[in-house]
């Protein structure tokens, strides 16, 4: 009996194909990546359910993700995009970013305009949008939301409900920090049918780049619940000093030496530990 072939994967933004490798960091970024010798990627993933009704854990595995191999951890890439997507508006964001990048990889800290920190937060974005397919079982950004981000410059804006911050970053011995959680969120009274598991809708990003760590916040829960997200979201942002980008600040909030503490590779676990606590 012959094998059946796969289905063709197809690009996580528009749906095409051929896929090619999108790198997790840009080839120009890796003249600003600590080299780390006899480097390795630890991609550890967990993954837990809950019963719906009693909110009793039923069950939780943890295994090595697809990214954990050894060898540089800045060259590490995923097939998720298609080549239109990669060579068209991915690259054209990057190129756009690179410049306003290059200040924080180097562990400066300088003054962004409001249309800085958009390009930036669109940049985040994308690499959040990408490096939650190492982990499919966790994706927390919808369809709307990736393909929104692709006409960046036609809606000068960011997709609904999401949040960026920057902190600065002070620990470069060792791989760069990548962490990812994907949630699901919603009203009690929520209507599941029996045996289907709540879909997640709500993931958070906290990945460090040279000198600078973003944080990136995304949900599609409704209105009513996303009000009650956004004080916990802002004890996060003064408890371990980042700076808001999206929604944008005002300028004269970046300025060096402002920030009240410099942020670690351990402090990574604290930081995502402390928000999902808000919300299970």
């Amino acid at each position: 009996m012959k094998k059946i072939p796969n289905p063709p994967r197809r690009c996580i933004f528009c749906g095409g194909t051929p896929i090619t490798k999108e790198h997790i960091f840009a080839a120009w970024m890796r003249d600003f990546l600590p080299t780390i010798p006899n480097s390795r990627t630890d991609h550890d993933t967990s993954l837990g359910r809950r019963d719906l009704k009693s909110g009793k854990i039923m069950s939780y595995s943890t295994s090595k993700g697809k990214l954990d191999k050894p060898g540089d951890h800045r060259s590490r890439g995923l097939r998720v995009v298609c080549r239109n997507c990669n060579n068209g508006w991915m690259s054209e964001i990057q190129n756009i970013a690179k410049p306003i990048l290059i200040p924080f990889l180097k562990g400066q800290w300088p003054r962004i305009t409001q249309d800085d920190q958009y390009i930036l937060s669109v940049w985040a974005a994308m690499f959040s949008m990408v490096f939650e397919f190492a982990h499919p079982e966790t994706v927390g950004i919808s369809q709307d939301h990736r393909t929104f981000l692709k006409e960046f410059k036609q809606h000068k804006t960011m997709p609904k409900n999401w949040f960026v911050w920057i902190g600065q970053f002070d620990d470069q011995s060792r791989n760069l920090p990548i962490w990812h959680r994907g949630l699901g969120i919603f009203k009690e009274d929520t209507q599941i049918p029996d045996g289907i598991t709540k879909p997640m809708n709500t993931q958070m990003t906290l990945f460090a780049a040279g000198g600078i760590v973003f944080l990136t916040f995304s949900t599609c829960v409704d209105d009513e619940i996303f009000s009650t997200i956004q004080y916990a979201l802002r004890t996060t942002e003064q408890s371990f000093g980042f700076r808001r980008i999206w929604p944008t600040s005002m300028p004269h909030t970046f300025i060096n030496g402002l920030l009240n503490r410099r942020i670690i590779h351990n402090d990574f676990g604290v930081i995502i530990q402390s928000m999902t606590a808000v919300f299970i």
